[in-house]
């Protein structure tokens, strides 16, 4: 039988105070090293405190020593304690990268509300001072463990993978969230794509849905910082520019088929997406895109294009920045050049019956 866990809640001081009187060690050997945290996550942690929201508890392992009291190791929650620990006596400044930063007081030393964007621990109100070194810290104790148990919890309780950057970003498009989901699992992903298994759980789809729509249909908006452009796409996408990639997924998946699966990737997809959802709001033939989609593999990716000082597809997919605004939004400029010069040569009947008779040969 396992040895019986104890739950202990301390004040937040108190909690900090019993750390830098050594009775709770953070210093474990195998343990990682305070400071890995940047100052968004830190930022955030002392907000949480601030304003009394849940935090998880703090795992602690209690090592026997022989003729000596026990000592109290972190096995979970270094980060998080040198944070607090450096907001509350190291003079941590909270920086711009938080989400929120207004926190209510009451009328007296503020007006009602606190801007947290700088402030120290000295030059908050009285009232959030007492806040945050009343804050509950709860923990979780592992009693009577030997250096080689101590060493395991800390293994345990630090083999958490976090969330990927796309996983991340999924988050602040809560209003879509539903719906981004169910796209995701979309047979077109899975047909007419060439996605790895790895980019699929760590919600790649996902993300790719998003930079479509945000490309399609906002790209003077369009934000290479993932969690900006969530945000921004969370407030100014509609359920409709959703709906119109749907029926772009469903009709790119019974025409396209595997032929143009290398052109669908993890760093290319959505540019072709949110072409072909711009081309369908002026066009109901998508057999006509389908056959740009082969003409630009035979040659057309290596025509210049007069617009963009006759440079070439390729020559724009050189770049390294192929996230930045300004590149995302000359190559979908620079497809849309071409496709217009293709139809211009080619009647959507033409294609339609250059389809029917591969389909019959």
């Amino acid at each position: 039988m396992g040895r019986q866990i104890r739950e202990h809640t301390y004040s937040l001081i108190n909690y900090l105070e019993m750390v830098k009187r050594g009775e709770i060690r953070e210093d474990r050997d195998v343990q990682r090293l305070a400071g890995q945290w940047d100052a968004g996550m830190r930022n955030e942690l002392i907000y949480t405190a601030l304003t009394g929201d849940y935090m998880q508890p703090v795992i602690l392992g209690e090592e026997e020593r022989k003729g000596e009291p026990a000592r109290l190791w972190l096995a979970d929650g270094v980060q998080r304690t040198s944070c607090l620990m450096l907001f509350r006596y190291g003079n941590y400044k909270v920086t711009s990268a938080l989400e929120n930063s207004i926190i209510e007081c009451k009328p007296g030393e503020t007006d009602g509300v606190f801007d947290l964007r700088g402030a120290v621990f000295e030059s908050l109100p009285g009232e959030l001072k007492q806040a945050f070194d009343s804050f509950p810290v709860r923990t979780v104790i592992h009693p009577r463990c030997s250096t080689e148990q101590i060493s395991g919890l800390i293994r345990r309780y630090n083999n958490q993978i976090p969330m990927s950057s796309s996983q991340t970003a999924l988050t602040h498009v809560y209003r879509y969230a539903g719906r981004i989901r169910e796209l995701a699992g979309h047979g077109f992903f899975k047909n007419c794509a060439s996605f790895t298994e790895r980019e699929k759980i760590h919600g790649v789809y996902e993300w790719v849905i998003c930079e479509t729509v945000t490309a399609a249909f906002h790209s003077g908006h369009w934000q290479k910082q993932a969690g900006r452009m969530g945000k921004y796409l969370n407030t100014h996408g509609t359920a409709k520019e959703f709906e119109i990639l749907r029926n772009v997924l469903d009709r790119m998946e019974n025409l396209l088929k595997e032929r143009f699966r290398g052109m669908f990737n993890s760093k290319d997809a959505f540019i072709w997406l949110a072409l072909a959802c711009r081309f369908a709001k002026r066009n109901e033939n998508l057999q006509a895109f389908g056959g740009f989609l082969e003409a630009f593999q035979d040659e057309l990716h290596c025509r210049p294009v007069e617009k963009y000082g006759f440079k070439t597809f390729d020559m724009a997919c050189d770049s390294r920045t192929s996230r930045e605004k300004e590149t995302v939004i000359k190559k979908l400029g620079m497809l849309e050049c071409l496709l217009e010069e293709w139809l211009s040569g080619h009647s959507a009947e033409d294609h339609a019956g250059a389809e029917t008779r591969k389909r019959i040969s």
